[in-house]
């Protein structure tokens, strides 16, 4: 459909059609004929087919309500009482026009508040980290009474996030002085664009997040100075029972608030709308933002589980291989190669560049009824070159079991607990073996 309305306006199409019948009929303005609706759905399709913009839409469809109900008129002169007069039909479509125009307006309206609440929420919390924790760790430094960070790591932990908040804070003023005189023509997303323009500067503070968190956990567990500054400030009410951690980590969440509230903003707006063009542009800058920084995200996702399997399994080797991470946990039970009968419980752990078997342990413990999982190190295939692995076909002594041969390692015989299971894995270590060989 290359007219005013697109496929995806197709819900608004039917919205106006289904309102102007039942709010007509409902008041005996149309007459009570199945034709006559019909014909008044194709007058709204064929509208949105060939109009250009929202006038004309409108335009065509009076015109043609017009034509109709004069010649209903004219038909049905000696029948007065049951004709619709056409200027009680275009005055009912005209007002029908201008509350759908109306309800656009205050939700663009709405929208635009919103932007301008969550930031002011989100400034705030910025203003929590200057004033509790950069300000007081910087005067401690400057009064060289008591030195608690030294002025490198002050300015490693928290350059970023300052710049961030001084961004924050002329938004904020910029938004407050639109809004002051706001009217529907106004444009907002114009402010949001100096944001993306310091795409550098959260590229950085992504990049460099991982390290500052890392500074901040090694900082409280070897320095009791700044463990004793972080005690009465850390999850009280003055950092609304938030850690520092977790307020550095706000700049990523707002990052996603900003394209929903501005996607809900390009869809309030009329296409004619000038803010449409700033609209486009900051949200295909704060997608391409948050894409970089998803990925860095299921880095460190990837590089913390591979920590927790290396703390899990005791007697493993290195398994914290760079570019090593985990594909596939799965419980499965070793069994004997020989009489290809129960042997152990076991964890098999996927990586992308090997294989790890584990033997399933229980820890109990004197007087006391729980019991907790571990894991014993059994045998890693630190390499898919000579590596094999088969199907065995199910048989009465078992089933649901593939065989996994390397070089200068055993044959293990693995049973699973159910035939999706199986295929699900054996078809992942395929696949696995065949993307690192490549």
């Amino acid at each position: 459909m290359n007219g005013y309305l697109p496929e995806m306006d197709q819900m608004t199409l039917n919205k106006l059609n289904g309102a102007l019948i039942s709010n007509c009929l409902s008041k005996n303005q149309f007459l009570m004929d199945i034709n006559f609706q019909s014909e008044l759905k194709e007058m709204l399709v064929c509208a949105a087919e060939e109009a250009k913009d929202k006038k004309e839409f409108f335009s065509r469809v009076s015109d043609e309500i017009g034509k109709k109900m004069s010649q209903e008129e004219n038909e049905k002169c000696e029948q007065p009482d049951n004709s619709l007069k056409a200027d009680q039909a275009l005055a009912n479509f005209i007002k029908i026009k201008n509350d759908a125009e109306s309800l656009e307006q205050n939700m663009r309206t709405q929208i635009v508040l919103e932007l301008v609440k969550t930031e002011i929420d989100y400034l705030k919390y910025l203003e929590i980290i200057q004033k509790y924790y950069v300000k007081p760790l910087k005067a401690c430094f400057e009064s060289g009474n008591k030195i608690i960070i030294s002025q490198s790591v002050l300015n490693m932990l928290f350059t970023e996030i300052n710049s961030l908040y001084q961004i924050s804070k002329e938004m904020v003023s910029d938004f407050n002085d639109r809004i002051h005189n706001w009217n529907f023509s106004c444009c907002i997303a114009d402010i949001m664009v100096k944001f993306t323009k310091n795409s550098d500067l959260i590229i950085n503070y992504a990049n460099n997040s991982d390290s500052i968190i890392t500074t901040l956990d090694k900082l409280i567990s070897t320095n009791p100075q700044f463990r004793e500054f972080l005690i009465p400030i850390d999850n009280t009410n003055l950092t609304n029972m938030m850690r520092l951690q977790e307020l550095m980590s706000l700049p990523w969440l707002r990052i996603k608030e900003y394209i929903s509230i501005m996607a809900s903003l390009q869809l309030h707006t009329p296409k004619e709308h000038q803010d449409q063009a700033y609209i486009m542009k900051v949200l295909n800058k704060l997608r391409e933002i948050y894409l970089y920084v998803k990925q860095l995200q299921e880095r460190v996702e990837k590089k913390y589980r591979m920590q927790q399997i290396q703390k899990m399994v005791l007697g493993s080797p290195d398994l914290l291989k760079p570019g090593r991470y985990l594909i596939k946990e799965q419980k499965a039970v070793m069994l004997n190669r020989v009489t290809m009968k129960f042997s152990n419980e076991i964890a098999c752990f996927l990586f992308n560049d090997g294989f790890l078997i584990a033997i399933k342990i229980y820890q109990n413990f004197p007087f006391i009824k729980h019991s907790e999982e571990a894991f014993i190190h059994m045998e890693l295939i630190d390499s898919f070159y000579n590596f094999e692995v088969n199907d065995m076909a199910d048989t009465k002594r078992y089933s649901h079991v593939i065989m996994v041969k390397a070089k200068n390692y055993g044959e293990y015989f693995i049973s699973f607990d159910s035939i999706e299971e199986k295929i699900n894995f054996y078809n992942l270590l395929t696949t696995t073996r065949s993307l690192a060989l490549r």
